[in-house]
């Protein structure tokens, strides 16, 4: 087992403790206060029905599109088709309030902090494999790579935590 290997679990060991620890706190408050509101989960279906209409039509697009032209592997191309949506939903959801429950602000840090640890373990496990197999990784034949995965994750996550944090600073104001 070489070091990188080692360090890549034990990133994902701290982060997963964290989540647990953080999960297990978070339950032991009163439920009363963890519970979403009746706008928060309206909301939520609104842009979720949203999302899903935007993905419906992506795929249609990408079927009359792509049967001429290979761009991505096909896993690849899957995540990124699903993964427009779903970036659509995520800002929606924290600009329209209802990704974290009201009077959690000791909540919305804990969130932030687990989506920046798991922003950059995706970084570092795809500057890993970047030093290891070098440009060929992500682009092959002018075909996008499976392994561009890492940094996508990593752009998510990194978003994620921004967005929220921006939106938690404008409403205390």
């Amino acid at each position: 087992m070489n070091i990188e290997s080692v360090i890549i679990v034990a990133l994902i060991a701290v982060i997963m403790i964290n989540l647990i620890f953080n999960w297990r706190k978070s339950n032991k408050k009163d439920s009363a206060n963890a519970k979403f509101d009746e706008y928060q989960q309206n909301v939520r279906y609104k842009y979720g029905y949203y999302s899903l209409i935007m993905l419906i039509v992506i795929l249609f697009i990408d079927a009359f599109l792509s049967d001429n032209h290979i761009w991505a592997d096909s896993m690849l191309k899957w995540y990124l088709l699903i993964l427009l949506p779903m970036i659509y939903f995520m800002t929606m959801v924290v600009l329209k309030g209802a990704y974290i429950p009201f009077n959690q602000e000791e909540l919305n840090y804990k969130t932030n902090i687990s989506n920046l640890l798991l922003a950059f373990l995706w970084l570092f496990i795809g500057i890993m494999q970047y030093r290891r197999y070098g440009m060929e990784m992500l682009i092959k034949n002018g075909i996008l790579r499976v392994n561009l995965i890492y940094f996508i994750n990593f752009f998510i996550f990194s978003y994620l935590a921004i967005l929220t944090y921006y939106v938690y600073r404008k409403n205390k104001e």
